[in-house]
């Protein structure tokens, strides 16, 4: 019989030395909920006895019943001996529940806590199953008997049961997570001891997934720009409120220290909550909000050892530089902004930014503060999102948000469709944000320029062709002279139509400030594709025009970049392969080429370098980087006081120092940096609107190209 195996098993480990009567009752509690596992493999799990030894008393009690011919038997045999027994136990609840008397225990299903403070519970919660295990502590779901709902219970681990410092630890955190009453941090319901001596504490059962969950459901599948955005959207509330749950912890003086992705859960009903309060540190020289009106947290506990000055403590993917190399003198209301910036990078491109499979290579990343580009991994990244993320992880703590609240407040701003303060918007940004009000309105007078300046193209042809032809019947004599002004007349004729697409029509269309309309993308590529098949056959009409070739190139690039920002490198590649091709045409050697000719064909090799590194990896995308730097740095000489040429260098410089790290060549692309500031440093006092403009492009690429 089971129950006489389990019951004899227990009563010898008893009389054996083996376990005590308070491990026996702590796994008794475990067997109540479990009753088909051998009471001996649940002492083994409890860490109560090792697997050697179960196997030994499984032995013993093999060979106590052959010697005795049965159970009972063997059960009434041992009973006699050193146990608080009245009579032979019926069986194991029996016999434990002898236990229990002797020793002023409770044991059954249902588990009557202690308070804290030494008084005793009026509430009874009954453990269910576990939930979790972390690095110090396990929760399992139980009933709170007395209001009957749900709840949460936390012991610590009995593998750190006996250590002080780790029940300080535990009880610190208890402590701390109770005093820290906000709607987006976890309440604390009761805290207390089992029997045992074990602490716990009750608390708020979470029904939902976390935020890492979130994020890997997001970047699974793949996404144009706009269901992109739409996906990140929902999930940047839970950051925000994430944002304002810190932000009410430093003004009560605590500091979380372990904000990751992992420890924000996402309630079913859209409620956001900060768990995992283990590591958090009440720091009493961080000055408290002075619009508090609350008194700072404290330890609660005079036995808790502080952390050790060097030690790291935290995750390092998503830990700041001085966290990261020990600097707990260093450590305050920026350190866990860092990591909140850490939690939205990882939102935005799917991985933490300073990701590998190797811990101390995380750490000596996350010393370093370098982690790539949000754009760089994910083209889709808004631009004010990453410029917000490059300020939360800024290297060093004065150059972050001051506090969590302050980039809440930014993240509000985006979702609202607002400016961000993070990002000095263009012009041609601001107007494409009042353009996306009203949405139909424009795409109509979109639709209808394109109508007009088609049919104006048609009228002008007709009207040419006619004037030719009665140029022809009334001057026969002159038709030599008639025929070479037509034909230069047609060929600027045909320079003026490219030029009124690309001015009127299809720079407006393909200019980036359109790609912040959702769902425009589709429409934008069919208006620039009309344009494309269009200029072919102008420039089938008229192959020696290289003025329209040159022209028609930028039109193919703008469309190859409309492609990549809908994830079609190929189409991508192709066409910006067909300008190119336009560009090698257009320009004869030896021919003299103007600044914005070569701004157009370094754009050109720019973007193909962008489609072919993410086909061929950055080696394929070194030859045409190659190539841009060569046209980018014939303009600078040709323009050297150009801020848009010494821009348009340091970009291209950048985009090689991405692929050098990519490819492990760390003192080339550090020369390619300090080459692009050197080449920035004399424009920093810019002489009119238009310069101020370019140089907030260049600040920008100080920020994305910080090395170190």
């Amino acid at each position: 019989d089971t129950n006489d195996v389990n019951l004899l098993f227990a009563i010898l480990a008893l009389q054996l030395d083996f376990i005590d009567s308070t491990q026996l009752i702590s796994t008794a509690n475990h067997w109540m909920l479990q009753k088909d596992q051998s009471f001996g493999v649940l002492l083994q799990k409890q860490g109560f006895l090792s697997a050697e030894d179960r196997e030994f008393l499984d032995l013993i009690v093999a060979k106590h019943t052959k010697k005795t011919g049965s159970y009972e038997k063997s059960i009434e045999a041992a009973s006699r001996h050193n146990l608080p027994v009245t009579a032979r136990p019926k069986d194991l609840t029996d016999f434990v529940q002898e236990l229990t008397q002797s020793s002023q225990a409770s044991l059954e299903r249902t588990r009557s806590f202690s308070l804290w403070m030494g008084e005793k519970g009026d509430h009874n919660f009954k453990i269910i199953r576990r939930l979790a295990k972390g690095g110090l502590g396990c929760v399992s779901l139980a009933n709170d008997i007395a209001i009957d709902r749900e709840v949460a219970v936390k012991e610590i681990l009995p593998s750190h049961v006996h250590s002080d410092n780790a029940r300080a630890r535990f009880l610190a955190e208890a402590r701390v997570t109770g005093a820290l009453e906000h709607p987006c941090i976890v309440p604390i319901y009761a805290i207390g001891t089992f029997p045992d001596s074990t602490p716990f504490y009750v608390m708020r059962l979470i029904r939902g997934r976390s935020l890492h969950e979130a994020i890997q459901e997001v970047h699974e599948g793949k996404h144009d720009r706009t269901q992109y955005i739409e996906s990140i959207r929902p999930l940047i509330r839970h950051v925000i409120d994430a944002c304002n749950a810190i932000a009410y912890a430093h003004s009560r003086g605590v500091l979380h220290r372990d904000i990751k992705p992992h420890n924000i859960m996402l309630g079913k009903f859209g409620e956001t909550l900060v768990v995992d309060w283990g590591l958090a540190k009440p720091i009493g020289s961080m000055q408290p909000d002075p619009m508090s009106s609350e008194e700072p947290v404290g330890s609660g506990s005079s036995d808790y050892k502080p952390t050790e000055f060097g030690s790291i403590v935290g995750t390092p993917g998503f830990m700041s530089p001085e966290q990261a190399n020990g600097r707990l003198d260093q450590l305050g209301r920026t350190a866990d902004v860092f990591s909140l910036g850490a939690t939205l990078y990882a939102l935005l491109v799917g991985k933490p930014p300073f990701f590998s499979s190797n811990r101390d290579e995380m750490v000596r990343r996350a010393q370093s503060g370098r982690f790539s580009p949000p754009r760089q991994l994910q083209p889709h990244v808004p631009i004010e999102l990453e410029a917000i993320c490059h300020k939360a992880m800024a290297f060093e703590p004065i150059a972050r948000f001051e506090n969590a609240l302050e980039l809440g407040k930014e993240l509000e701003r985006w979702n609202a469709g607002e400016p961000v303060h993070s990002y000095p918007e263009p012009w041609l940004k601001r107007a494409a944000r009042f353009t996306k009000k009203y949405q139909p309105y424009v795409i109509s007078s979109l639709l209808l320029l394109a109508i007009s300046t088609a049919g104006l193209v048609a009228s002008n042809r007709w009207v040419r062709s006619e004037r030719d032809v009665a140029r022809e019947q009334r001057d026969e004599a002159d038709r030599q002279k008639t025929l070479a002004a037509t034909a230069l007349t047609r060929s600027e004729k045909s320079h003026q139509v490219s030029t009124e697409i690309l001015d009127e029509f299809v720079k407006e269309i393909a200019d980036t400030k359109w790609s912040q309309i959702p769902n425009i993308d589709q429409d934008r590529l069919k208006m620039v594709e009309l344009a494309c098949v269009r200029l072919n056959k102008l420039m089938e009409e008229f192959p020696e025009d290289l003025r329209l070739k040159r022209d028609s190139a930028m039109i193919f690039v703008r469309s190859g970049h409309i492609y990549q920002s809908m994830g079609k490198v190929t189409e991508a590649s192709a066409r910006i392969d067909q300008a190119l091709a336009m560009i090698d045409q257009s320009f004869p050697k030896g021919a003299e080429v103007n600044d914005a000719e070569l701004s157009r064909l370094a754009d050109a090799l720019f973007y193909q370098a962008s489609s072919v590194s993410r086909t061929e990896g950055p080696a394929g995308a070194l030859k045409f980087n190659e190539r841009t730097l060569t046209v980018a740095r014939r303009r600078t000489l040709q323009s050297p006081k150009s801020i848009y040429a010494a821009v348009g260098l340091a970009r291209t410089l950048n985009q090689r120092n991405d692929y050098l790290l990519d490819l492990s060549r760390e003192s080339e692309a550090r020369a390619c940096c300090e080459e692009a500031l050197s080449i920035l440093e004399p424009f920093s006092e810019p002489a009119d609107s238009a310069s101020q403009d370019m140089l907030d492009a260049a600040e920008l690429f100080r920020l994305q190209s910080h090395f170190g």
